[in-house]
């Protein structure tokens, strides 16, 4: 059952958070829902005190705020800037008084978007976001050789920093964050900037690397489900070696006869840190809609054996109806997780046999 958030419950939380200046990410939300946006005098304001807040780090590190003020901010000067580029084709084609008036009002100053485009130095700064500020400062990636060669200098340093998911303390997985409580999630930096470039070579080379990552994460995570089998294992043998068993049973040997059986659905778990990646990835994709990636990361998903997360991309692509028909609808539900399953099993055995 899916429920519908009214519009009208929408437009008065969509108030309130922008009163209270809530995370951005919720206050588009409810604007996606609303259907209706403020006016641009607004959004700049919005911006101004945004921008004034990100630089606040003092404050805000002694309060414990960790929003994204600084995407907020670039957020709020995209709505200003869409106005702006629209009145001026308006007043190209019929010159307005008031209109100009109200758009000379609107220009972001050449110190703001000179501030916007320094900021990039911060790593947890989103690389779509530095895009927008850069194109705002005059320097637009697709034009400007110089601007894409530093943005992806400043992408290739973030990739000495750990990303994706790791084991807590209490055994569970969690993703590792950055200093805005936002998932650090593999690739992201490559594919916003992909998703913006629009060439299909790079969309195609970053989709074939995504799903080589993949396939390598699975298997390097086959040594430490080996060893979480054989600790957990341990211990049961313990329990079983002190159990009363009828007919005068040795615990330990009967519980023998399944080792090598539980130890293969150890290795043939999906639910591990490398698919919480990949569906990751594949989310962001899809947050950020960009569509051929997805298609692209899908396929070769698909020719590296990983049907269900392929199959999963292509739906999100808008080709799940065409993915259905030509392939997945050739076996059963249960038969692809079967499929998906003994693959990863002789994948993590091959790596665990490979460093012995």
């Amino acid at each position: 059952m899916r429920l519908v958030f009214p519009k009208e419950l929408a437009l008065a939380y969509r108030d309130a958070l922008l009163d209270s200046f809530g995370f951005f990410e919720d206050i588009e939300y409810m604007i996606s829902i609303a259907g209706s946006e403020n006016e641009p005098e607004f959004w700049k304001n919005y911006a101004q005190t945004a921008w004034e807040w990100y630089r606040s780090r003092e404050i805000r590190n002694e309060i414990n705020d960790p929003g994204d003020h600084y995407h907020a901010t670039i957020e709020a000067y995209r709505r200003v800037q869409e106005f702006i580029e629209k009145a001026e084709i308006q007043l190209l084609e019929k010159y307005d008084a008031a209109l100009r008036k109200r758009v000379d009002k609107l220009i972001i100053s050449d110190n703001r978007k000179e501030q916007l485009v320094k900021a990039g130095e911060n790593k947890n700064i989103r690389t779509r976001d530095l895009i927008f500020a850069y194109r705002l400062f005059g320097l637009d990636p697709k034009k400007s050789v110089f601007t894409l060669e530093k943005l992806e200098k400043r992408i290739e340093s973030l990739r000495v920093r750990q990303t994706g998911v790791y084991h807590d303390a209490i055994g569970d997985y969690v993703w590792r964050l950055n200093d805005f409580c936002a998932p650090l999630i593999p690739f992201a930096d490559f594919i916003e900037l992909a998703d913006y470039l629009e060439d299909p070579k790079r969309t195609r080379e970053l989709a074939d690397t995504v799903a080589t990552f993949a396939i390598q994460r699975i298997r390097s995570e086959a040594r430490d489900l080996e060893s979480d089998f054989e600790r957990d294992y341990a211990q049961r043998e313990r329990v079983w070696t002190q159990a009363r068993i009828p007919f005068w049973l040795d615990g330990r040997r009967l519980l023998g006869k399944f080792k090598n059986a539980m130890k293969e659905k150890a290795l043939r778990n999906t639910r591990t840190a490398a698919f919480m990646e990949i569906d990751g990835i594949i989310s962001y994709y899809d947050t950020l809609q960009f569509k051929i990636g997805l298609r692209s990361f899908g396929q070769y998903l698909l020719e590296c054996g990983l049907d269900l997360p392929a199959r999963r991309a292509f739906h999100l692509a808008g080709i799940g109806k065409e993915a259905e028909e030509q392939y997945f609808s050739q076996k059963s539900d249960d038969l692809w997780k079967k499929k998906q399953e003994d693959f990863i099993y002789r994948l993590r055995l091959k790596a665990i046999e490979d460093k012995k």
